[in-house]
């Protein structure tokens, strides 16, 4: 008789094991979540000075500032690009953010017109230059196809509900770091893929490196690694800023070459969470400014394009024309008339 209890307590003692693992990793998985929150979202204010080198052998300088949702970027191409042999001219390029309206001004060098073509938007230009800070964690947004914003990296919303699908693959060496890696899904496209990130032990979890892969192959079809960061203080108050970083991509999910770029900052222009002007986010053209409001002109195109498609009003007929009219119809009557008298005679 004491099989049956036996068998039911080995049962129950299973549950509990299996159970108490489920929690750990929940558990373990919040602790990864927070720790690594904690080092974007103490970051207020940013400034620095860098660099970019691009697969293409263009070679970017790279300005940036940021206060909160308030931005102001600027790009100077110091060396071109050559693409397909054929040599891409560089160019002056701001971007800025005054917490109301987007800006993007272009101060090319070789324009004929000696002016400043500055655009308005209420909405964000894409073709602006990723912030270098946020290189690791590209991760947080489902799809690659996007560039990661401040608004996003600090939403307490976004790390939960990416945290809530991830998968914990336990603790593994990455290089000299000591890391827990952590698999997350990615969307793009037709290309549904995963992001392993590695977030390091020993510095709370900071995402040090992560690898993209199409989601039934092994290989990496791209990836990015902290090559070396900056300490700002000690202890609980630590702030670790990126300050070179290597980024790969092996084109198998998009069929392009072997490709990699890498990004410097440097340490010595970084300042974080000290006081700037709000000044320094509305862009002031050095050249006569040629200003193009990109909303208004959609506005005026809609309206053009809802007044082509509305129907014409009717317009009655004067009272000259009614008599016209009448007159007209009193002939033709006397005419058949006179046609059906002419048929009976």
């Amino acid at each position: 008789m004491m099989f049956p209890y036996f068998s039911c307590m080995c049962v129950l003692v299973a549950l509990h094991l299996n159970i108490g693992l489920v929690h750990g990793q929940v558990a373990s998985l919040l602790e990864i979540q927070q720790k690594s929150f904690r080092h974007i979202s103490i970051v207020k204010s940013l400034a620095y000075e860098g660099r970019v080198e691009l697969h293409t052998g263009a070679v970017w300088k790279v300005k940036m500032e940021r206060s909160g949702v308030k931005y102001r970027v600027f790009r100077l191409d110091e060396k071109p690009s050559i693409i397909d042999g054929e040599k891409i001219e560089g160019s002056y390029q701001e971007y800025a953010f005054d917490g109301l309206r987007h800006q993007a001004m272009d101060e090319r060098e070789s324009t004929m017109l000696d002016q400043s073509y500055l655009q308005l938007s209420d909405k964000q230009f894409q073709n602006g230059v990723n912030d270098l800070v946020l290189r690791p964690f590209q991760w947080l947004v489902s799809s690659a196809c996007v560039n990661l914003e401040w608004s996003q990296v600090q939403s307490v919303e976004l790390w939960k509900k990416r945290f809530a699908v991830a998968v914990d693959r336990g603790e593994v060496q990455k290089g000299n770091e000591r890391c827990r890696a952590v698999e997350f899904p990615q969307t793009c496209s037709d290309s549904p893929a995963i992001f392993r990130v590695y977030f390091s032990i020993e510095h709370d979890y900071y995402p040090i490196a992560y690898e993209r892969r199409l989601e039934n192959s092994s290989e990496s079809s791209s990836g990015y690694v902290l090559d070396e960061f900056k300490k700002l203080q000690s202890g609980e108050n630590a702030i670790i800023i990126p300050v070179r970083g290597t980024r790969t991509e092996g084109g198998k999910d998009r069929r392009l070459p072997n490709r990699t770029s890498r990004f410097f900052l440097l340490s010595d222009t970084l300042r974080v969470n000290t006081i700037i002007d709000d000044s320094r986010f509305t862009l002031v053209p050095s050249k006569k400014p040629l200003v193009y409001d990109i909303d208004e002109e959609e506005r005026m195109a809609k309206q053009s394009m809802e007044a082509r498609r509305a129907p014409l009003p009717f317009k009655p007929a004067n009272s000259w024309n009614k008599v016209f009219v009448g007159m007209n119809v009193f002939v033709a009557i006397i005419t058949l008339w006179a046609i059906w008298r002419m048929r009976r005679a």
